[in-house]
């Protein structure tokens, strides 16, 4: 099993390998279709009025569940094997969910740029992840891998 919270409370950002844009990718659209598959369960019993309300609850309790309760792991991120911490290493808070959230809206809102921003960016952040002070890395950090944050 993962590290627990207490555990990676005082690490060190730079002893984590920056995680892959492809594994980011892959676990957006993991993650993608899960929120589908439940907001779609979900806003199928609502009038139409209400859906956008939900799916966007539906999005963040997701989001907030996963990244503050559950190591950094969506069940996307899982699966890739990475995860999301904040700059200084320590698990995200309810407050972080909402700006890296935030972020997230804004990096779509520019076809995507925020997003592919990862894909070039030296520590491998996305506007996001700068907005919110996060990185997306391995789930464990690893001496042997070359491509280390750099803070």
């Amino acid at each position: 099993m993962y590290d627990t919270q207490e555990k990676r409370k005082n690490s060190d950002v730079s002893a984590y390998v920056t995680a892959s844009f492809g594994s980011r990718f892959v676990a957006y659209l993991i993650d993608g279709f899960v929120i589908s598959l439940v907001g779609g369960l979900v806003v199928g019993t609502t009038r139409h009025a209400e859906s956008f309300a939900l799916s966007t609850l539906v999005g963040f309790i997701y989001y907030w569940y996963f990244w503050t309760q559950r190591d950094g792991q969506t069940p996307g991120k899982a699966i890739m094997h990475i995860r999301v911490i904040k700059t200084s290493g320590e698990p995200m808070t309810a407050g972080d969910v909402i700006v890296r959230m935030v972020g997230y809206w804004i990096s779509g809102m520019f076809f995507a740029l925020g997003f592919l921003w990862a894909a070039f960016d030296s520590r491998g952040q996305g506007w996001h992840d700068k907005i919110a002070g996060t990185y997306v890395v391995e789930a464990e950090p690893e001496e042997k891998k070359k491509k280390y944050v750099t803070v």
